[in-house]
């Protein structure tokens, strides 16, 4: 008991911190309202009132949840809408992925919006020297750069919890929107110069630059004003729903941006024959390993620099691509496959109903594997076509753009973006004009992560493929060799002695006998000495007191022979959990475990037919109801850990609650005896 308290205040302590924020809150209200989704999970456990172990306590924060869970249980629970009900992925989109691209898009804006404000506009057609800004548009660049910042640090906060979503939300929507709209304005001033018969400036990347943050405050305004409609409609309530890992792609997104200016600016001084927008460009060539070559380090101090800086910023380039990674396989992939199989499920269990099936158990449970197939493939096929998608839309548009751009033949552009996708970058072709390397800071940035998600993806896809066809292989090569064997062995091994085989049940069965003959010896002789004590209108006397004695015992066998068998099953399921945590079980297997967990089925005398016809349906459509375990997206050894655990502690607490009223009883017993012996002592 006192362990359980200390476990369960070690569990509030660590759930006392911002991150886990949403998991703790989804031990107070939320959890009462997603009982149903998660009912196979809480079942016999914690949250269970009918075996709330006589606790006057709360729940249990759900650790156990997040473990046996796929799925971001803490950022699904904070929305209205649930997996399998219409809208719920786009509304969980909007509530995480909106304020994310917002989060990664803001820094790198700021981080090209720096560069378009120390970087001059207008470069002399005749002399090819920069020529200053006008002071009204470079304040205009200023005011938005100020408010760009302004609307990424209140985003930060937002993120990091230490200021209401409200007040941040409202002033990173305002100030981004102010800040593309001041900008616009600052590059339709500047235009002028660049428009007539005969202009006598060109733009330099310092104008584009300005261009694509214009654009880019725009989306992250955008972004974020769907997200407080999503709040203003109470799909989800005022907060971010992001997992430390997501909070953690932020903040190496803003330390990229902050690295990128940083070697922007000490690479324009140390190479005399750029400015800062090729620096920009030089930075970003150089992190995303292309290495076009048509901007080298010439000095030693240069190439010092390069060396460090690059280093530093191709680890936090890894470190952004792992995050992304994460974010798209272990966040997005379980809940579209969640919400995927509640809607299959839920069709499916319809249909049984209306149809008035009688499905056996294992039919229902081959059912629910073939949904649960279906869903995992269909999302295996669009995710990979989603992902091609993207993919050649960077590719092929990306050469359609570098065609117009940089005068290149259709065939070349598309063979320089797929060099610069797989990182070779053989320097025949590097765009040359300001709009062109603008064009490819962004482009690169973007795409080139994007390509190596897909080839870390693809990867994982060939080496399980691949490891299914060793499995297989290897598996035909041991049943054939096991058939030999087995074929020798029945030759060479003599069949067992049936009668010694009966000569060890025979053994059992009176080691039984011997153990009851005991206890009811046991029993008379408490009997024998405690007949002047009978008194049947006693509550408790020495006859039921041996009764409850003998009772007591045969329970507790009975009580260790489950605990014994529930550990055998432990056994290889922890096995499972560490070598294959994604292993799937037959029916077989899964009904061993549920069968030892499962409490008593209920007593259907003085049912009315509605409720036993309810219970049978219950039973009948086991694995497509909503009591189903293969309902949700589980690691399934994981799962059965869990229950299994659940089952012995409760039949340890069950153990332990029946010593203490034997033991009271035996108590009350001696004590009465002990005044009787003296009251007659004493006469």
């Amino acid at each position: 008991m006192a362990d359980f308290r200390n476990r369960l205040q070690r569990a509030r302590t660590l759930l006392a911190s911002p991150e886990t924020a949403l998991i703790d809150d989804l031990t107070e209200d939320k959890l009462l309202r997603f009982h149903d989704k998660l009912n196979p999970l809480l079942e016999g456990g914690y949250h269970d009132k009918s075996i709330r172990y006589k606790l006057d306590q709360e729940p249990v924060p759900p650790l156990h949840i997040s473990s046996v869970l796929t799925a971001p249980i803490g950022a699904i629970s904070n929305l209205t809408v649930r997996p399998g009900e219409p809208h719920f992925l786009w509304w969980y989109s909007i509530s995480t992925y909106f304020p994310l691209l917002s989060a990664c898009v803001g820094p790198l804006s700021n981080c090209i919006s720096i560069v378009a404000l120390i970087e001059h506009w207008r470069q002399d057609r005749t002399s090819l020297n920069l020529v200053p800004d006008p002071p009204r548009v470079l304040a205009l660049n200023a005011l938005s750069l100020g408010l760009g910042i302004i609307g990424n640090m209140s985003l930060l906060m937002n993120f990091s919890g230490t200021v209401k979503y409200l007040v941040t939300q409202v002033i990173s929507i305002i100030c981004w929107f102010s800040a593309s709209v001041i900008l616009m304005a600052a590059l339709l001033v500047a235009n002028k110069n660049f428009t007539g018969s005969n202009p006598r400036y060109t733009r330099t990347e310092g104008f584009w630059f300005a261009a694509f943050t214009c654009f880019f405050y725009f989306v992250c305004a955008t972004l974020m004003s769907i997200n407080y409609v999503g709040y203003r409609l109470k799909m989800y309530p005022p907060v971010f729903n992001l997992d430390n890992k997501q909070r953690l792609l932020m903040f190496y997104t803003v330390f990229l941006s902050f690295w990128l200016v940083i070697g922007a600016v000490v690479v324009d001084k140390l190479l005399d024959v750029t400015n800062y927008g090729s620096s920009l460009y030089f930075c970003v060539v150089s992190i995303l390993t292309v290495g076009l070559g048509d901007v080298l380090p010439i000095t030693a101090g240069c190439k010092v620099f390069v060396l460090a800086w690059s280093f530093i910023g191709l680890l936090t380039l890894g470190l952004v691509i792992a995050m992304v990674r994460q974010v798209t396989l272990h966040s997005a992939g379980p809940t579209i496959f969640w919400h995927h199989i509640e809607i299959a499920r839920q069709n499916a269990l319809q249909a049984a109903r209306s149809k008035n099936l009688d499905l056996a158990p294992e039919d229902a449970f081959m059912e629910m594997r073939l949904i649960r197939k279906k869903a995992r493939s269909h999302q295996t096929t669009m995710s990979l076509i989603l992902v091609l998608l993207v993919f050649f839309v960077f590719w092929l548009v990306g050469a359609c753009i570098f065609h117009y751009i940089e005068g290149w033949s259709y065939f070349n552009s598309v063979y320089f973006c797929f060099l610069c996708f797989i990182t070779i970058g053989y320097g025949d072709f590097a765009p040359k004009q300001p709009l062109g390397r603008v064009f490819f800071v962004s482009w690169g940035i973007s795409a080139v992560p994007l390509m190596t998600v897909l080839i870390s993806n693809s990867g994982d896809k060939l080496y399980d493929f691949g490891e299914k066809i060793s499995d297989y292989t290897w598996k035909w090569f041991r049943i054939d060799s096991y058939r030999h064997l087995r074929e020798k062995h029945d030759k060479e091994v003599a069949p067992i002695d049936e009668d010694m085989d009966g000569g060890i049940v025979r053994q059992l069965e009176e080691e039984e006998v011997s153990e009851e003959e005991d206890m009811d010896s046991i029993v008379e002789t408490l009997k024998s000495h405690s007949r002047k004590d009978y008194d049947p209108d006693t509550p408790i006397n020495a006859v039921k007191l041996s009764h409850d004695l003998k009772s007591h015992v045969t329970q507790r066998k009975k009580t260790f022979q489950k605990l014994r068998s529930s550990l055998e099953l432990l056994k290889p399921i922890i096995e499972d959990s560490v070598g294959d945590p994604s292993k799937r079980y037959s029916h077989d297997e899964w009904k061993k475990v549920l069968d030892t967990v499962a409490a008593p089925p209920p007593n259907t005398d003085g049912m009315s037919a509605k409720v036993k016809q309810e219970v049978q349906d219950r039973a009948r459509y086991y694995w497509l109801s909503e009591r189903s375990p293969l309902r949700l997206p589980i690691m399934e050894p994981n799962y059965m850990i869990l229950k299994l655990f659940f089952r012995v502690e409760h039949d340890i607490q069950s153990m332990l609650d029946d010593e203490g009223e034997v033991l009271r009883n035996l108590k009350t017993w001696i004590e009465r005896a002990e005044r009787k012996e003296s009251d007659m002592n004493t006469d």
